[in-house]
């Protein structure tokens, strides 16, 4: 019975022991797992987490060397904000652990204007002699939310179907004048040179898919234009006032008064035609009628009062004179101061 006691207080002391031998195992050294930064778009949200394993948590990033691009900050484990000035950026993180334990690792993040996003067709080079579906590829889908794209199909080739691609758009399609139409909204985010529609073409004979574009118009959620290529919105660019420089051709301009006309018709007739003599501001518009009466002679020597000129008809010979009087107008005949 005793040696029964002395074997259970062995096994337990092994196995205390070896309990104590586990508990000195090192943890994991501390380290960076993080992949390399991805690239900063001018006027864009970013975002890089930064990853730190082993050693003993908490943890504590610094910028230890170098610079961020203008608009990006660290804040704890995370890079973020919107980047404002381009070109490529290097600097230097550390990190330290609760046990004192740090590690460094050198970085660089590129700022760029971000590339337009581009629709293209990925035409078969050979001869298509049946159905033949195209894909339809978009690259640098950042933000891409919607897009529209025309295409004149080649002459000797129908549309039978447009299925979507990735991104699981939502699609509305017509075909009008051999000219395809094609509307997309996508659910969810494309990936970069993706197919994200197919169009099935079927020939009336075999022949070539040649000189075939496509054009198209791409914008994010808010509305703005992320890239293009002509005018597949089917709208015209604005036209200027008509009758104004640059007006479109066709376009009347506006009626304008013939030269030295005023705008507005006057409200009277003139008072005489444009050929007849001008007469003196104060001779009256139009002359008055002759009278029957003659006009008393004057007395004496006395000269009759000058009258306003105006020109005499030489042709008429019944009216009065309305011209001016001669120098030396013979005196008239007065029956009573007559001298037999």
């Amino acid at each position: 019975m005793k040696f029964v006691y002395l074997a259970v207080a062995g096994a337990l002391l092994l196995g205390a022991c070896g309990a104590g031998e586990q508990s000195t195992v090192p943890k994991e050294v501390l380290r960076f797992q993080s992949a390399s930064p991805p690239t900063a778009y001018l006027g864009e949200s970013y975002r890089y987490d930064i990853v730190v394993t082993g050693g003993v948590t908490p943890y504590q990033v610094r910028l230890r060397g170098g610079k961020l691009p203008a608009g990006l900050r660290l804040d704890g484990t995370t890079i973020s904000g919107t980047p404002t000035e381009k070109g490529r950026f290097e600097f230097t993180l550390s990190v330290t652990d609760a046990s004192l334990s740090s590690q460094v690792q050198a970085l660089s993040i590129s700022a760029e204007e971000r590339p337009p996003a581009t629709l293209s067709l990925s035409l078969p080079s050979a001869e298509v002699s049946s159905e033949t579906r195209i894909p339809l590829r978009l690259a640098n889908p950042r933000l891409v939310q919607s897009a529209r794209a025309t295409w004149k199909v080649p002459e000797g080739f129908r549309i039978i179907r447009v299925q979507p691609g990735s991104g699981k758009p939502l699609m509305l399609w017509a075909v009008k004048d051999g000219t395809l139409t094609l509307d997309m909204g996508f659910t969810e985010a494309p990936k970069d040179r993706a197919d994200v529609a197919f169009i099935t073409v079927r020939p009336d004979k075999p022949g070539r898919l040649r000189g075939s574009s496509i054009e198209f118009q791409v914008r994010d959620i808010d509305g703005k234009v992320l890239g293009e290529q002509g005018n597949p919105m089917g709208t015209q660019p604005a036209q200027p006032a008509p009758g104004t420089p640059g007006a479109a051709p066709g376009t009347p301009a506006p009626a304008t008064s013939p030269t030295g006309t005023p705008a507005t018709a006057p409200t009277t007739a003139p008072a005489t035609p444009s050929t007849a003599p001008a007469t003196p501001a104060t001779a009256p518009a139009t002359p008055p009628p002759p009278s029957d009466e003659t006009p008393p002679p004057p007395s004496g020597d006395e000269t009759p009062p000058p009258t306003d000129p105006a020109p005499a008809d030489p042709e008429s010979t019944d009216e009065a004179p309305t011209g001016p009087a001669p120098e030396n107008p013979p005196p008239p005949t007065n029956p009573e101061n007559s001298t037999p």
